[in-house]
Parts: C-alpha cells; sequence; structure tokens
C-alpha cells in the first residue's frame, strides 16, 4: 500500500504485520504529521462484531491517558475496511530488544522497566479496562528524556481489550461476543490460569493482568517464559500453565534480589486473589532498592542529626577498626591468611558480596588472603529477612546466624560463636 491514500492520510511505509491486520507509517495530507495506522485485515473486517472492536481499541487505549499508553487519534473506515489511526512511536518492540540482548535483560533495567509498565497498567485498571494480551511485543521501549535513563515504555495493542459496558457508545449487543471475559483470546505462553480455565479460577479481571506482566518481567530476567522448560505447545502448554508450577526465577538467574523473584512469583500465582493488584506491584518495584538488599528506607527531617551522630559513630569504629588490623598485619606477618565460616538455620541460604554476586551457599567456608579494611556480605533465603554482615579482612570469622522468617517469626535459636 506504500504510496496510497487511506482518508486524508498518505502511506508511506509498512512498520509490522499482525493476526489483526498491518500497520502502516503515514502522514497527514495537511499538516504533515506522521502517524501510525492499523488497517484491519479485511477478511476479518467482515464481521461486525470484529469492525466494532476497532472503537473499542480505540477508547480502550485512550480513556486511561497515560503517557506509557500509546494515543489513539482516530478510528474510520475504507470502503468498508476499518483502520485506527495512533501516534507514531519510534523505536523497538521489548521483543525486537531481547533479540538484541541476548534474550535477556539486565536486572536494573528489568526492574525501571517494570515500574513504568505497572504504572501504565494500574492507570488502566483504575478506569476498568483490562489488557489481556501482555507480551514483549505488545511493549514499544521510545526515547524519552524527562524519564530515568531515558527511555519510556508504551503499551500497544488494546485489540482484545475488556472495557467497562458504560464507557461504550456503540451498541453492547454489537459486542456480546468480544465483550465476554471468559471468552479465549490472548497469546498462550502469556496467558493467565482464568483465561483457559474459568470454571476453576474464575472471571478475566485486572489480575488477568497482574499475571501476564508477571510473565513478561520473568522472561525479561531469565530469557524464558514460567513454563517453557515443559517444551509443550498448544493445549499441552495450556495444562502446564493451568495445574502446575513455573520454575523457580533463581534456578535461572541466581543473582536477581529475592525480594524480586518473591514478587514475580507472587503475580504468578494460580489463584486471581492471590495475587497482589496492580497498584501493589507498582508499590513493591518502588521499595527494593537498587542493589536487591531490601527496602530502601526513608528518614524523616527531625532523626537527620541523630542518624548522622550514629553515622559519625559507625565510621569511627570502623577507622579504629582498620587501624588495629594493621597492628595485626604488622606483628604477625607469619599468618597470611583468614577463615571465613557462616552458616545459617535453616541451612542453604545464599551468601552475597556486596555488588551482588552469589558467593555460594551456608554452610559457606572461604580462605583468603589477609588484608586491612572490612568486607560486606548479605545471606539470603527465600522466605526470610535478608541479613548484612560486616567482616574484618585481618580476622578468622566464625558464625551461625538465626534467620528471621518474613513474617517476622524465627526459627530455633542456633549457637553463635566468633574469634
Amino acid at each position: 500500500m506504500e504510496g496510497k491514500r487511506l482518508g486524508k492520510y498518505r502511506i508511506l511505509r509498512e512498520l509490522g504485520r499482525g493476526g489483526m491486520g498491518v500497520v502502516y507509517e503515514a502522514e497527514h495530507d495537511q499538516v504533515r504529521h506522521r502517524v501510525a495506522i492499523k488497517v484491519i485485515d479485511p477478511l476479518l473486517a467482515r464481521n461486525p462484531e470484529q469492525a466494532a472492536r476497532v472503537r473499542v481499541e480505540g477508547i480502550a487505549a485512550n480513556l486511561p491517558r497515560h503517557p506509557g499508553i500509546v494515543q489513539v487519534l482516530e478510528t474510520d473506515h475504507l470502503d468498508g475496511t476499518p483502520y485506527i489511526v495512533m501516534e507514531l512511536v519510534s523505536g523497538q518492540s521489548l521483543r525486537e530488544i531481547l533479540l538484541h540482548c541476548g534474550g535477556r535483560l539486565e536486572t536494573q533495567r528489568v526492574m525501571r522497566l517494570g515500574k513504568q509498565l505497572a504504572d501504565a497498567f494500574a492507570a488502566a485498571h483504575d478506569v476498568g479496562i483490562v489488557h489481556r494480551d501482555v507480551k514483549p511485543e505488545n511493549v514499544m521501549l521510545t526515547e524519552d528524556a524527562a524519564v530515568v535513563a531515558g527511555e519510556r515504555t508504551k503499551v500497544l495493542d488494546f485489540g482484545i481489550a475488556l472495557v467497562p459496558k458504560d464507557a461504550l457508545m456503540i451498541s453492547q449487543q454489537s459486542l456480546a461476543h468480544e465483550s465476554d471475559p471468559g471468552q479465549f483470546a490472548g497469546t498462550i505462553p502469556y496467558m493467565a490460569p482464568e483465561q483457559l480455565d474459568a470454571q476453576g479460577y474464575g472471571a478475566i479481571s485486572a489480575k488477568t493482568d497482574v499475571y501476564q506482566l508477571g510473565v513478561l518481567l520473568y522472561e525479561l530476567l531469565s530469557g524464558e517464559t514460567p513454563f517453557s522448560y515443559t517444551g509443550q505447545q498448544g493445549y499441552a502448554l495450556m495444562m502446564c500453565i493451568v495445574q502446575q508450577e513455573p520454575k523457580a526465577l533463581t534456578a535461572l538467574r541466581p543473582e536477581v534480589p529475592w525480594e524480586l523473584t518473591q514478587l514475580i512469583h507472587r503475580m504468578l500465582a494460580k489463584d486471581p486473589v492471590q495475587r497482589p493488584s496492580m497498584r501493589e506491584v507498582l508499590s513493591a518495584l518502588r521499595q527494593i532498592e537498587p542493589s536487591g538488599f531490601g527496602p530502601l528506607q526513608e528518614v524523616s527531617p527531625s532523626r537527620v542529626g541523630l542518624e548522622l551522630s550514629r553515622r559519625s559513630q559507625l565510621l569511627l569504629g570502623v577507622l579504629c577498626s582498620v587501624l588495629a588490623s594493621a597492628l595485626v598485619w604488622w606483628l604477625w606477618p607469619d599468618s597470611q591468611t583468614v577463615t571465613w565460616h557462616l552458616d545459617s538455620i535453616p541451612s542453604g541460604a545464599d551468601v552475597l558480596n556486596q555488588s551482588g554476586q552469589v558467593l555460594g551457599r551456608t554452610p559457606w567456608e572461604e580462605v583468603r588472603a589477609r588484608d586491612i579494611g572490612h568486607k560486606e556480605l548479605r545471606v539470603r533465603l527465600s522466605g526470610y529477612r535478608t541479613e548484612a554482615l560486616l567482616l574484618d579482612s585481618g580476622r578468622d570469622y566464625r558464625r551461625s546466624l538465626r534467620l528471621t522468617k518474613s513474617d517476622g517469626s524465627s526459627p530455633d535459636s542456633p549457637q553463635s560463636t566468633a574469634r
């Protein structure tokens, strides 16, 4: 269609093809404004319900009024073929980004993009819109100096979205089939259990988008969808989604912060009731510290002086320890190594260095060169709070930690020794 006209727009080039039709870049005749136009497949356009869905897609995309959702400018038809005029988003889809990045993204980038997407979907849910088809192909990344790191996500394709009936300006009867929350629609690897088994898990709701965003984040981090390990497709894959549990994200990407992996697995809960809301997802992502070791702590202005005093005392203590370590080094040069031994109750916890690298699991031991200064280690176990340790690089160290569960309880008290 390059060079042809579609209403007041001139088609410039094809941008992509999908199951519903073809997307073109076009230019307005008078103001020379460039847009994207999705032309519905003529065969699908013969279905009156599909023609009605074009208007629904426009309403679904515009109702939230969010910068992270592509804006629909108008809907129309030419010779019986419906089309949608949208803002032109320059950039690449998340699918294209994954292909160029070896299948997965750096953790900090995933968290940053995840917050943007959760914010956009939360805005949609606030006005009753459920996308139903969250996947890498439906998210674009475009340059935007107004956001962190200069890249913004844009959610595309509300073609199968659920829209509140009171938001529609068309006959409800014309959408009787397409608006049915129990209708089978979506992309199987990203579909929630309730999309495949409404009788067992209930109707489609905003929690369906939560599940699908969980699948997307899982894929961005691990390079695969939660049930790709089964090797199944089609109906067999659908049964895996409904009946089996996804592979633990920590098994595929051990360095991902524990708080983030736990959040994603909560999003992937079979029962929609057990999933967080999209607003809760956004809040949780905002609280995960960039280093991955727990939430950021905000200090009120009234406590600034106290915190500075404590930090000064800590700094003085560290300086004294450094001087003491230097003295030991000078007095006993024959002792060139130290042994660090960590255990935990329960055992099997990850031992991480300050940069988040997993050094091993408890019981853990390392013989290292004696040095001056201190090293920070973290002990992390799923279901338990992360513990931080500051170890003297010039001393042997042996300790057994009692880990505290996330709900505040703890296992039986262990015996701890240090020398």
